[in-house]
């Protein structure tokens, strides 16, 4: 039997296209057979490892320590220095508010230029405290003089009343700038004592011992 060229042609290109698709079809076959999926299977996030999940600290943790409290300020202790002797200035009457044309020797003054004319011996206003002059004046009349700056409402209150009570006319009471908060001194006439707050004792002795009216 003769067979045509372009008989086995065909026949060449026939076998070829069935071993082609049997090659194709042979992978699906497996699969299917094998229950096996071509998708490469996705593993779960671990928790926290989203999108919106945030980032935890890598470096070392520090703790902060509680603050601590506020410092109060200490109270000071009350008490006084023992008594300053001063030098007796030279003295004449200034008119009006003059000032003295020289200096005090001493904070507040002892001695000095004095305001011509009487002042009262009493506790002076927080309005209208004493001057510098005025003060000299009430000690060249034997009197006592005890400065402030500054001290609790009750403390200056019970000064007030105690002195108005026991020595009245005789010790005058006013606030003096000049002083640091919570001081107090004593002045007679060349003579003073400075002391830390309110001392009853210490003020009872200083005029007993300076007042001369």
């Amino acid at each position: 039997m003769i067979v045509s060229p372009l008989a086995s042609v065909a026949d060449r290109w026939r076998l070829d296209c069935r071993y082609r698709g049997a090659v194709r079809i042979m992978p699906l076959l497996l699969t299917a057979a094998l229950g096996v999926s071509c998708t490469p299977e996705r593993t779960a996030a671990p928790p926290g490892s989203g999108p919106s999940a945030v980032a935890a600290p890598t470096g070392p943790v520090t703790e902060t320590a509680p603050s601590a409290p506020p410092e109060t300020e200490p109270v000071a202790e009350v008490g006084c220095d023992p008594v300053e002797k001063v030098a007796i200035q030279g003295e004449g009457h200034l008119v009006g508010d003059q000032e003295p044309p020289v200096p005090y020797n001493s904070t507040p003054p002892t001695s000095g230029w004095h305001v011509s004319g009487d002042v009262p011996i009493e506790v002076a206003p927080d309005s209208k405290p004493l001057s510098e002059p005025q003060q000299v004046t009430v000690l060249e009349l034997g009197g006592i003089v005890v400065s402030f700056r500054q001290l609790p409402a009750e403390e200056l209150a019970s000064l007030s009343d105690f002195l108005t009570e026991h020595f009245d006319g005789q010790v005058a009471l006013t606030r003096y700038t000049k002083l640091e908060p919570g001081a107090v001194v004593l002045t007679g006439w060349g003579v003073l004592q400075r002391c830390t707050g309110v001392d009853e004792q210490a003020i009872v002795e200083f005029i007993e011992e300076h007042v001369k009216r």
